[in-house]
Order: C-alpha cells, then sequence, then structure tokens
C-alpha cells in the first residue's frame, strides 16, 4: 500500500504508511468555505512566495559570496540563505504532485521521492532555525562582549559551528529515513514491476512515535531555540537602544570613522532583530501545530476539520519565512543594498559597452 502524507514523527509533512494522501487534497474538511481556502493558499499563494523567495535567495548569495561582504555575520546568513533556498526548491518540486496520473509507475516513484524530499525540507527547517539562534548569539556576544568577540566572531570559527550544525541536523533526522521502506511489487499480469513506500516496525512503534516527535520536533526544533532567541532578542534591543542614544550623541559632535563604524555594527543589529522577529511571527503556528499534533496522537484524538486550514497556512508561513529575509537585508542594511546595486550596475555596464 502506498504511504500517507500526514502528521507523523517528522512533523508536519510525511507519511504514515497507509495510503497517500495528495498534498493539496482538502478531503479532511467538509466545508466547501474551507477548502476553497486551502486551495487558494496551496495552489496560488505559495507557489508565489517560493518563486519570489528562490529568486531573493539567489540574489542573497551571489551578493553575499563577495569578496567584501565576507564576515562572520555573512557566513551565518549565507548558510541560512542555502538551508532557506534548498527547503523552497524541495517544497516547490512537491508541488507538482497534482501532475501525475494516479497508477502509473511515475506516480508511485514521485510518492517515494516526495518521502524523503521532505524529509530533507524538516532538515533544511531545522538548520535554519538553528543558524537563526547562532546569528543571535554571534551579535550578542559582538554587541555585549566585544572582548571575547575576536576569539568568537571569526569566519573560521562561523564555518565550523556552520558544518556542526548541519551534522547535528542530519543526525536527528535520520530516524525519519527509517520509518518507510522501499518495496517494489510485480505484476505477473501485466509483466512489470511497482516500488512504493510500506511502513516500517519502527513507524508503527507507540513509544517511538510519541518521544520522538517531543523531542526533535518539540525541545529541538521548537522550544530551546525560542526560549534562546528570546532572551537573545530582549538582550539585543535593549542594547540597540542604548547604542542609537550614543551614535546619535557622537554623531552630532564629530564625523569619525569610529562612529561610522558604530553605525554599520547597529544596522547589522537591527537587521537581525528583524529576521529573528519575523522568525517568530512565521515559525510559532508551526510549533503550536507539531504541539497539537503531538498530544492529539498520544491521547489517541481526532483532528477537526478546521485544523486542515491552520496546517496549510502553517505552510504558507514557514515558505513565507524562506522568501522575507533578501526584503530584510536590502531595507536594513546599507552596505547589502549597495553591493547588490554595485553588481547589476556593473553588469548592466558592460552590456551597454558592448
Amino acid at each position: 500500500m502506498m504511504a500517507n502524507l500526514t502528521e507523523g514523527a517528522g512533523g508536519l509533512l510525511v507519511y504514515n504508511g497507509t495510503e497517500y494522501q495528495d498534498y493539496g487534497d482538502t478531503s479532511g474538511t467538509n466545508d466547501l468555505t474551507e477548502r476553497v481556502a486551502v486551495k487558494i493558499i496551496y495552489r496560488i499563494i505559495v507557489p508565489i512566495i517560493c518563486a519570489c523567495g528562490i529568486l531573493g535567495i539567489v540574489l542573497t548569495v551571489i551578493v553575499l559570496s563577495r569578496k567584501n561582504m565576507c564576515t562572520s555575520t555573512n557566513c551565518y546568513l549565507m548558510a541560512l540563505a542555502i538551508a532557506d533556498l534548498l527547503f523552497l526548491l524541495l517544497f516547490s518540486s512537491i508541488l507538482a504532485d497534482n501532475q501525475f496520473i494516479p497508477d502509473t509507475k511515475a506516480y508511485y516513484m514521485y510518492h517515494i521521492y516526495i518521502n524523503y524530499a521532505t524529509i530533507f525540507m524538516h532538515m533544511m527547517l531545522m538548520a535554519s532555525i538553528w543558524l537563526t539562534v547562532m546569528l543571535a548569539v554571534e551579535r550578542y556576544v559582538a554587541i555585549c562582549r566585544p572582548f571575547l568577540a575576536a576569539r568568537v566572531c571569526s569566519v573560521p570559527k562561523a564555518r565550523i559551528f556552520i558544518i556542526f550544525i548541519y551534522v547535528l541536523t542530519l543526525l536527528a533526522r535520520l530516524p525519519n529515513f527509517w520509518e518507510n521502506e522501499v518495496v517494489t511489487y510485480y505484476d505477473m499480469f501485466t509483466n512489470t514491476s511497482v516500488s512504493f513506500l510500506e511502513s516500517t516496525e519502527l513507524s508503527d512503534n507507540v513509544k517511538y512515535m510519541t518521544i520522538y516527535p517531543w523531542v526533535v520536533d518539540g525541545f529541538i526544533t521548537s522550544i530551546i531555540p525560542f526560549l534562546l532567541l528570546l532572551g537573545l532578542n530582549a538582550r539585543l534591543i535593549w542594547e540597540v537602544k542604548k547604542s542609537t542614544k550614543y551614535i546619535q550623541r557622537n554623531l552630532m559632535v564629530q564625523q569619525n570613522s569610529s562612529s561610522v563604524i558604530q553605525r554599520e555594527e547597529l544596522q547589522i543589529t537591527i537587521m537581525l532583530i528583524s529576521v529573528i522577529i519575523v522568525f517568530f511571527i512565521c515559525q510559532a503556528p508551526y510549533v503550536i501545530y507539531t504541539a497539537l499534533v503531538s498530544i492529539n496522537r498520544a491521547q489517541g484524538l481526532t483532528v477537526s476539520p478546521g485544523f486542515m486550514v491552520f496546517r496549510y497556512i502553517t505552510i504558507l508561513l514557514l515558505t513565507l519565512k524562506s522568501a522575507v529575509n533578501f526584503i530584510l537585508y536590502c531595507w536594513f542594511s546599507e552596505k547589502f543594498w549597495a553591493t547588490l546595486k554595485k553588481i547589476f550596475c556593473y553588469d548592466h555596464c558592460l552590456m551597454l559597452h558592448k
């Protein structure tokens, strides 16, 4: 039997080993308004956000890859952009689920692909969460512990932390690969073989399906990073208020290189605070969603029809989080915006010269 797209141990988008359900399927609700809302969110709004997000992230990667943009903060921003880009690319490929004819070999193979693509999506989602935490930590050290910043806030150390986060993310999601297995069925009448997913004993293990989501989706992906970001962001906002007053007084007295550098650091901090705020707004529904799913599973409760709409709003906000950072970089960082204009103005001038 085919595997079903539902809320399993992997979080938002995994399989439960019974039968396949379309990502855009609205059979979970009988209300016409809810079905229309799901279709609009999933088939119209989400693809537009994905397309704009991919374009914005590609531009972000181009800008951050320049030599003059090579800082520890930008290393984290680059890693975050790559994680968000992979998330959106994988999710965009899943949006083509209604293009396959049911009960064909391609249809079944695509379902297998979706299973593993979903796991990698959750990996990228977890990586982006902890990269955001590391951005907040790095900025906290740079602003609040300047004597420690010279040793901690360096490009080599940032790259080590980034690799460490990606490795831990892979290890945390490894069990998801063992929840289902690919089984090949040979039909003697048609002389063809069809491969599909079948649930393993691990996915039927009640303790695993109860404990694993709470540990990975609950604590590691949600509660711990949220508490860290809440505390760090509050401290950063406090420091920004003090720094703003100091820089304003300093600029009124004299214009020097020290004041300019301080103003640039302040802009970077404000930009990262805005990134964290957007993270909270877009990620909070995901935390609530995973908590409700885990509670329902533990108590054996059924999900109400309106929960379908909330599920797709959660998916919408996750894609929005991955897409909106480019706008924040352009809005708050003068250096980012100036580098972006320089890149494309230079290319444009070369084309005109030719």
